[in-house]
């Protein structure tokens, strides 16, 4: 992303919810207003101590320059501060502060120790908090629509006997790019849609909180999963999933394959059911071409 593009992210309204030890919210929001030139900013910030505006706890300003880093990364450069009392600003004095940061469009990530993690605050003046596309990305060798055909694919948590099936993968992305749809189809060779043994419907989108592209999906077949994709390499795309099936708890890791051409291949590396392993039903391969 261009410098340019980031830093007209930063300006805007932003808010964080913080549980104190006393088990009460108390909300962090910051105004940052634009400075002297591109990379400069003004924030005002105002900690309030539950629902009223008139529980606040703090308020002050910095003057700050944000410097790229790397990537998406900027650090936070404090020029000078000053504390609000009663709605007055004070003298201003040097600030000796320094952090990085990112905004992932409507989120703004602050990082101040690694070990610790970030703080993740969400823009309020905006119409809607729509997630930056570029953030499932990743999942763009799914789109389109996949056939092919398998033998012998049954399942005990998934309801499917032994059978030869035509399976059908289409996907296609909403229209703000930042969440994808996707419908699985399985069914007897030759046979009409409304005879599908199973039908999946899936949504994959990327979780702020998680920091992770995750999925949810229901079967014709009465099972519903949440997927986490915990690792990506070379096109190759690997999800834990986990859920309830009429036949109990399942969970599985499942490898999307993408290193070849216009190919899709679904692999289950594992599957457990009610914490036994399907050992018959591992390393169940099926391979779909790309058809549009």
């Amino acid at each position: 992303m261009p410098i340019e593009e980031q830093l007209s992210l930063v300006s805007g309204t932003w808010t964080r919810d913080q549980i104190t030890a006393e088990g009460n919210v108390r909300t962090w929001t910051k105004v940052i207003e634009k400075g002297k030139n591109p990379s400069q900013f003004l924030e005002t910030i105002t900690i309030v101590n539950g629902a009223s505006s008139d529980a606040t706890v703090n308020k002050w300003q910095l003057e700050f320059e944000a410097v790229p880093v790397a990537g998406k990364f900027l650090n936070f450069n404090g020029l000078r501060q000053r504390n609000i009392v009663d709605g007055k600003p004070q003298k201003w004095n040097k600030a000796n502060i320094s952090y990085v940061f990112q905004v992932d469009q409507n989120f703004y990530h602050e990082l101040w120790d690694l070990a610790a993690g970030s703080f993740r605050y969400r823009r309020v003046d905006a119409l809607s908090s729509v997630i930056d596309a570029s953030n499932i990305d990743v999942l763009n060798p799914l789109l389109g629509k996949y056939q092919g055909e398998s033998n012998d694919i049954s399942s005990k948590a998934y309801g499917a006997r032994k059978a030869s099936v035509s399976v059908t993968s289409t996907a296609e992305l909403g229209g703000t790019g930042s969440v994808m749809k996707l419908t699985w189809a399985s069914k007897p060779k030759g046979e009409p849609n409304k005879k599908a043994f199973m039908e999946a419907f899936a949504v994959f989108s990327y979780s702020p909180s998680k920091g992770k592209v995750v999925k949810q999906y229901q079967t014709s077949t009465g099972v519903m999963m949440n997927g986490v994709l915990i690792s990506v390499n070379n096109n190759k795309l690997l999800w834990e999933r986990t859920g309830e099936s009429p036949a109990g708890k399942l969970f599985e890791l499942c490898l999307f394959d993408f290193t070849e051409k216009d190919t899709f291949k679904h692999v289950i590396l594992k599957r457990t059911l009610n914490g036994i392993p399907q050992l018959e039903e591992e390393n169940e391969t099926i391979i779909l071409k790309k058809v549009e």
